[in-house]
């Protein structure tokens, strides 16, 4: 996994800032940010110890696996066996990990009109304009797009396995 990504050092600097506030730690949840970052930064499934070098390697092998566990649980991390090892990718991309995330917390309050208006005041005006766009795009009925549920294309295929302990493995077909 190539260390060059902008995206992921820049995602990984952001977290590392945000955890200065606990004496060196980092805030909750940030580990399973960091992690799922890395995997968003790779082309591809990647062992457990890709993960840990793309995190700069000081995290031991046993936490970052403890950690690609956390995230399968919680349905954010697949998990494919290749030989003797596993393979881990993200379920999600990052836009549509985030885009749940904020769907998530905008369904849990009462208001959701003053939650929608308190959002949309404080954006910028590059990103009021950005979401402008968006929601035109999304009612031209013009314009193509892909629909989430759509059906996959013949050679991107996956079967899940339900596993006695609960968890789902995929296999590529």
């Amino acid at each position: 996994m190539a260390r060059g990504s902008t995206t992921a050092d820049a995602n990984r600097r952001w977290l590392m800032a945000k955890s200065a506030d606990r004496a060196g730690r980092r805030p909750w949840g940030g580990l399973e940010d960091e992690v799922l970052a890395a995997l968003w930064a790779a082309s591809g499934p990647v062992p457990a110890t890709a993960v840990q070098t793309q995190l700069g390697g000081d995290l031991a092998y046993g936490t970052i696996t403890t950690i690609l566990g956390r995230l399968r649980a919680k349905g954010l991390v697949v998990r494919t066996q290749i030989g003797r090892t596993y393979e881990y990718a993200p379920k999600q991309d990052a836009a549509s990990h985030t885009a749940s995330r904020m769907h998530s917390l905008l369904v849990s309050r009462a208001d959701r009109a003053a939650v929608l208006a308190r959002f949309v005041s404080e954006l910028s005006p590059e990103e009021e304009r950005l979401l402008q766009a968006v929601l035109r795009d999304l009612t031209d009925p013009e314009i193509e797009r892909d629909r989430i549920g759509s059906p996959p294309d013949s050679d991107q295929v996956t079967a899940v396995v339900a596993e006695p302990n609960g968890f789902a493995e995929t296999t590529e077909r």
